[in-house]
């Protein structure tokens, strides 16, 4: 099987959701099921040990020949919030590394308030979660955001959501990176929902 094309962050990505996905795992199962070469997932697995995402965690059975070691993630290593803005709810909470829930709370939207007063509530939502999880902000990574309406996730732009006045070409990953100086990915809820359902739920065996 051919490489993936050789892009530090895509690679990365395909290693660590397949060390979640998989856990324990080997580097070569990891070859196996990402198509990258040997020497490849080598190299990452060692820079992602060295940053603290990754640790080892005993052997694998032989199958001949010197027994593989086995790796997993370390949860506490890296945190996420997630967003959902409904129409009639707000909700937000703080994962792990392993996409398992360690803060959440919920708030009506308020969608009657308007643009600048539902977006406010969204800020106020993210910085109570972070503080509800206990944890330092340097060790929140990024924002996701899912909105029940039409977005251009490329932008991260939402073009129209029927729910909120006002809620029309809003730059929404502009804003909050702005905002609390991490990275910001937005989507529809229903894209959302499937790709958390595919890490977390019943898909998360599917490739």
């Amino acid at each position: 099987m051919k490489n993936k094309p050789d892009n530090k962050q895509l690679n990365e990505t395909l290693i660590l959701n397949a060390i979640r996905r998989h856990s324990p795992i080997s580097r070569t199962d990891i070859t196996r099921m990402t198509g990258l070469s040997g020497a490849t997932v080598t190299k990452f697995v060692g820079n992602l040990i060295e940053a603290g995402f990754v640790r080892e965690y005993g052997y694998d059975d032989s199958k001949g020949g010197r027994r593989p070691t086995l790796l997993k993630l370390v949860p506490e290593a890296s945190f996420a919030v997630g967003v959902e803005l409904g129409a009639a709810n707000l909700r937000a909470v703080v994962i792990d590394l392993e996409a398992k829930i360690v803060a959440k709370i919920a708030k009506k939207t308020k969608a009657d308030g308007g643009k600048e007063k539902v977006f406010k509530r969204i800020i106020e939502i993210i910085h109570q979660v972070i503080d509800a999880s206990g944890l330092e902000k340097e060790k929140v990574k990024g924002i996701g955001v899912g909105i029940s309406g039409v977005v251009d996730h490329q932008k991260g732009v939402c073009l129209f959501c029927p729910n909120i006045k006002g809620w029309e070409n809003v730059p929404v990953k502009r804003l909050l990176e702005e905002k609390f100086g991490m990275p910001v990915f937005v989507d529809d809820s229903s894209r959302m929902a499937a790709l958390a359902e595919h890490w977390c739920g019943l898909a998360q065996k599917v490739e």
